[in-house]
């Protein structure tokens, strides 16, 4: 095979190969500190997970990684808490990301709490952002609701296209072949 018919073949590979650019979702961190003068003093942390940008979309997931600890003790819970997964009434689930920033969230999830089968557990970002537990002494919340809020991006880690790996896997035996050529051809 001639140097012209493998660069034709490379060629005709490589445009089979790419493939149109995935849209990338991204993770945000986030914080809801209490400001309202009553409840648990402290902050909720947690990650929103899987949200599309310069587009309006549901978080694949919602955890929260940390909480103030007398309110971790009454809702019985271990961090991380998985919000989206786990709880047993899932009310809104929507988040506006323009230019990679958290623009708008209207999110609500509410589940019976493991220490308290009473009450009722409830994250809330919308317009009185809060974590509670059934009543004012029991939560942490911040009256400045949406803007109460703190959102900061994840990086994502970096993945390679498809395509890539399909050239790497032709374009290494295709070597291999040449070296192997070419040292046939010194032989003789």
């Amino acid at each position: 095979m001639s140097m012209r018919s493998w660069v034709i073949a490379a060629s005709l590979l490589f445009v089979a190969s790419a493939t149109p650019a995935r849209a990338t979702l991204l993770n945000f961190d986030f914080t809801l500190t209490n400001d309202v003068g009553y409840g648990v003093p402290g902050t909720v942390t947690g990650v929103v997970e899987g949200l599309s940008d310069n587009s309006t979309s549901a978080a694949s997931d919602v955890i929260i990684t940390s909480a103030p600890s007398a309110l971790g003790n009454l809702l019985g819970a271990t961090f991380p808490l998985d919000v989206s997964t786990a709880w047993s009434y899932n009310g809104s689930n929507s988040f506006t990301v323009v230019n990679g920033q958290v623009t708008n969230a209207d999110f609500d999830q509410t589940t019976l709490p493991v220490n308290n089968p009473d009450g009722i557990l409830q994250l809330n970002f919308y317009t009185f952002s809060e974590l509670s537990l059934d009543g004012n002494a029991t939560r942490v919340a911040n009256d400045g609701g949406f803007a109460g809020l703190s959102f900061t991006p994840v990086a994502a880690p970096a993945s390679p296209e498809p395509g890539t790996f399909a050239m790497a896997a032709l374009a290494l035996p295709a070597f291999g072949f040449w070296a192997w050529k070419k040292r046939q051809a010194a032989v003789k």
